[in-house]
């Protein structure tokens, strides 16, 4: 929303078909401080080719300027702050001549920068005040902190535990020696089910603390040697290679907002997984078919202007349900690929989970259809 009415901004500021305005996104440390300069710089490329950007210049390590469609910038601050970079908005002025490359620019005054600056901060806080940015510690930490959630993850716990698919492909992966991290645990339905079937080294970690708490509780009462604990998986709390395999089960990548962050968390379970390591996850898929009339639809919303305003990149979903509303992202197969690829994971095995195995109707009615991946840290 930010960017778009800054874009709107823009045009009506710079008239002239000859000028472009651009976000520059600057390195908040002069000499990148603990910023991964090669993986920002393998985000940013990796971002602009999804985002359709025209051209994406990487200027002084990893200062970005971009242009879309040949005349202006849409581009939201937000996606790269993550990285370490500032998420300011930065203007210069480009005079495109015909002929002469986009590389060829002259900066704005110093006067119109910091007036423009001055402009698109304060368009940033009025959005900021609307509440229409999506907020991924909020949208977390509210509904899965509800008591009809808790009751709900704590039933599948207890009534349900591994799913078959899960079983399966948990036991080719894994030795039961191994050490393992379940990313988003919930209540520890994976984790204390992994127990049970011998692996005796598991740690379960989740951004709700309710959620941790009733995990820890239900391990207490069990007498399951299962470690819980608070983190969030765009910055776990643990050394380099620390694991020999890691999980992030039902879907719970994709309820992390913004494609930024939830690249962020694919690179965290690469750090803490050691060499060889392989990690497991799912995801939905838009291509399937009991998605697909909906995503025809949603895409005609987008071309439109019509989606609902809080909602950042196509994919995502605002789901209403009796216990409230939650945030999930629905991705297609090609762009989970994209994702890995752009955060150093190879492949080794992906099929939906009615290929793997067959459910029973119990899980059916918790998890609707999903599409597991298995890659592999080399």
């Amino acid at each position: 929303m930010t960017a778009l009415v800054t874009v709107a901004l823009t045009a009506l500021l710079l008239e002239n078909d000859d000028f472009l305005a651009a976000f520059v996104f600057k390195n908040l440390g002069g000499n990148g401080g603990s910023v991964n300069r090669r993986c920002s710089e393998t985000h940013v490329r990796t971002f602009a080719n999804s985002a359709n950007i025209v051209d994406a210049d990487r200027i002084a390590g990893v200062r970005v300027l971009v242009t879309v469609n040949e005349k202006d910038v849409a581009f939201c601050d937000r996606k790269l702050a993550a990285l370490g970079l500032d998420g300011g908005f930065h203007f210069e002025k480009k005079r495109i001549k015909k002929g002469v490359s986009e590389g060829c620019a002259r900066h704005l005054t110093r006067k119109f920068q910091r007036w423009y600056w001055l402009l698109a901060w304060s368009i940033r806080w009025l959005v900021a005040c609307s509440g229409m940015e999506l907020r991924p510690d909020e949208l977390a930490g509210d509904y899965f902190s509800r008591s009809a959630v808790l009751e709900h993850y704590l039933k599948a716990t207890a009534s349900i535990g591994l799913w078959a698919s899960e079983e399966q492909l948990i036991e080719r992966t894994f030795q039961k020696t191994d050490t393992l991290l379940e990313i988003g645990c919930g209540t520890g339905r994976i984790a204390l089910g992994m127990h049970e079937i011998g692996f005796a080294n598991v740690i379960g970690i989740d951004l709700s603390r309710p959620m941790v708490k009733e995990a820890r509780r239900a391990a207490l009462q069990l007498d399951y040697g299962v470690s819980f604990q608070v983190a969030d998986a765009c910055a776990l709390p643990f050394e380099d290679e620390l694991f020999e395999g890691a999980i992030f089960g039902f879907n719970g990548l994709m309820q992390i907002p913004g494609r930024d962050r939830r690249w962020m968390a694919l690179s965290e379970a690469k750090r803490v997984v050691a060499e060889g390591g392989q990690f497991i996850f799912t995801t939905h898929d838009r291509s399937t078919r009991s998605f697909r009339d909906f995503w025809e639809a949603e895409a005609k919303r987008w071309e439109s202007g019509e989606q609902d305003e809080r909602l950042v990149e196509f994919g995502d979903r605002l789901i209403s349900s009796d216990e409230g509303e939650f945030f999930i992202h629905v991705p297609s197969f090609e762009e989970i690929r994209e994702d890995l690829a752009a955060t150093g994971w190879t492949e080794v095995f992906t099929a939906l989970r009615q290929d793997i195995a067959i459910e029973s109707e119990a899980v059916r009615t918790f998890a609707d259809e999903c599409r597991f991946w298995i890659v592999q840290k080399d």
